[in-house]
Parts: C-alpha cells; sequence; structure tokens
C-alpha cells in the first residue's frame, strides 16, 4: 500500500479534485446505455460519490448491509448507523422529489459502488431500494460486501496518483539546483587556477635557471625588502625573479670562462 498522501498547499488540493472527477467519470459509461440514467448522472454522482477516506468501522458497515438475507440484526444496526450520513438524506429527498428519476439514482450509485466510489451513506440508501425486490438485491448485494476492498484499492491509487504528480512538480526544481551548482568544488577551481604553467621550451642556461626558480615557487612568497608583505605567482613576480637571477649567472658563467679573473 502506498502511504496517505497529504499536503496543504491548494495546488495539491486542486490536482486531487480533478483526479476525482476523472475517477467519477471512467464510471459514466455503465449508465451510457439510458438517456434517463445519462441525464441523472451528473446530479446522482455530485452527490452519492465519496472523496474522503471512511474508517474501518464504516466499512463494516456498509459491508454488512449485504447480509439482509441472512442476519437481519447485522443488517439493521447498519441501517440505523448509516442513515445520519449526509447523503442518505439528500438522495431520499432527491427521489421522493423526482419519482421517475429514483432508478436511475439507484443505477448511478450501483455503478459508483463498483470501484468503491460511493460514500457509506449511499450505499445505505441504494441497500434500502433494493430490498423493495429480491431480484435487484441479489443483482447488487455482490458491490456491498467487496466495498471494503474496493476501497482500499482506490484509496492506494489516490495516494500513489497524487504523489507521482507531486515529485514530476518537484523536478523542475531540482533541475534547476543542479544546474546552479558548478561541477568542480571551489577547492579544486582554485588549485587548477594556482597550477603552474606547461612545459617550457628549450631556451639558454639562464632562461632553464629562472623557469626552475618559478617552478620552485608555487606558493606565495614574500618579495625581497618587503617584509610581512605576499604576492601570490603571476606574470609580474616571475618577471621580479627572472631579473634578480640572471645577473649572478651570468657573473658565475664569465667567471669560469676567464682564468686570469681574480
Amino acid at each position: 500500500m502506498a502511504p496517505e498522501f497529504r499536503d496543504q498547499d491548494p495546488t495539491y488540493a486542486w490536482h486531487e479534485a480533478k483526479w476525482w472527477e476523472t475517477m467519477v467519470a471512467t464510471k459514466a459509461y455503465k449508465v451510457a446505455g439510458s438517456a434517463k440514467d445519462s441525464a441523472a448522472w451528473s446530479h446522482v454522482s455530485l452527490l452519492a460519490t465519496s472523496t474522503t477516506d471512511v474508517t474501518p468501522r464504516v466499512v463494516g458497515y456498509v459491508e454488512s448491509l449485504g447480509a439482509w438475507h441472512n442476519d437481519k440484526s447485522a443488517f439493521d444496526s447498519a441501517m440505523k448507523y448509516l442513515q445520519v450520513f449526509h447523503a442518505y438524506g439528500t438522495l431520499t429527498r432527491f427521489s421522493s422529489t423526482n419519482p421517475e428519476q429514483w432508478e436511475s439514482a439507484l443505477n448511478v450509485v450501483l455503478a459508483l459502488m463498483e470501484d468503491g466510489l460511493a460514500s457509506p451513506g449511499a450505499a445505505a440508501w441504494a441497500m434500502g431500494q433494493l430490498t423493495r425486490s429480491p431480484q435487484a438485491y441479489c443483482t447488487g448485494r455482490l458491490s456491498f460486501s467487496a466495498y471494503g476492498a474496493n476501497r482500499r484499492t482506490l484509496w492506494n491509487r489516490r495516494n500513489q496518483s497524487l504523489a507521482a504528480w507531486k515529485a514530476t512538480r518537484d523536478l523542475p526544481a531540482q533541475s534547476e539546483q543542479a544546474a546552479a551548482t558548478p561541477d568542480t568544488p571551489p577547492e579544486s577551481a582554485g588549485e587548477s587556477l594556482a597550477a603552474p604553467p606547461g612545459p617550457m621550451r628549450p631556451g639558454p642556461p639562464e632562461e632553464a635557471a629562472s623557469a626552475a626558480t618559478t617552478l620552485k615557487s608555487a606558493r606565495p612568497h614574500s618579495l625581497p625588502g618587503a617584509s610581512g608583505w605576499a604576492l601570490p605567482m603571476s606574470e609580474s613576480t616571475s618577471k621580479y625573479i627572472n631579473m634578480t637571477v640572471r645577473p649572478k649567472q651570468a657573473r658565475s658563467a664569465t667567471a669560469a670562462s676567464d682564468p686570469s679573473g681574480p
């Protein structure tokens, strides 16, 4: 069984109402063969449909309505309990003021009973009409004995449908959040920016020494003569290091080539 769907968002309440309308509309074909029944469908289904959950005690009373032929005590107790429901009174008044449509109203309620769509009060009114004729009672009583199972199946479908609709509604927000999040973490992005350049082409010894010094100085360091002030490695820092190293290396190369030097 799917967990019960509960949400106070008015959008979900509107969608649930549309879902119930769709479920009721799918049963209209049951009375489509009769023009009189079809004319009564919209009004009677509005009075007889239950869109709220039914407690196990109420389900037990509806199922007891099918015991009219073998347990009159259980049947009388169920009728006495269910007659207080609103649908029982409204359908009683409808059939009394529209005697030519009472049979159509009964057919509509029995069609709704097949999937557990009929309210408990409507079920009690329908059974009261069926007991007028033993033949009609035998035809319709099976819907009452299966009311509990049909109702549970219906409510499970309702929970699954609303949960699936909410999940698809939340997908765009999740997609936008994923798009706003960069694929590369900030730490790795910073490291890639601070990474040293690729291999340099071979050059004079002075430039090779300068490149080695530049690669070793990957982390920020303090420039000579500027105590406490650190500058990250950049193009200007690389030039500064080249300027400080090249003269010393040039003197070393001159001393090695001139044996008469000091």
